[in-house]
């Protein structure tokens, strides 16, 4: 399965809005505590986390250009075994780091 996040987007999105956004609350410490869990007890075979390397690009979602460099730097912390894919060619990037996952020597017998 390929998702395009996980649990540790919401908490960096939380994280970073209550740093720079005038009157957003944190919340409650639970909030921050159940969601910081929930990252924990995730395991992925193989995380991809995109650099902060390129030019922006507004796309109705993402709204803070200039809170990028933080935003990397939470997942990073949160994510430590994700492999960062960096430059223009992204798609080309991450296909090559999944063909060499993809190429790996099978541990099972058989």
């Amino acid at each position: 399965m390929i998702c395009d996040g996980t649990c540790a987007t919401p908490l960096v999105w939380h994280v970073c809005a209550s740093r720079n956004r005038p009157g957003y609350e944190l919340g409650p410490p639970e909030v921050t505590e159940e969601l910081l869990a929930a990252v924990v007890e995730d395991t992925y075979d193989l995380l991809l986390l995109t650099a902060a390397d390129i030019p922006w690009v507004p796309d109705g979602i993402r709204d803070d250009p200039d809170g990028r460099p933080a935003a990397f730097e939470e997942y990073r912390m949160l994510l430590p075994d994700a492999v960062v894919i960096e430059g223009p060619d992204r798609l080309a990037a991450a296909e090559e780091v999944v063909s060499d996952l993809l190429r790996m020597p099978s541990d099972l017998p058989g």
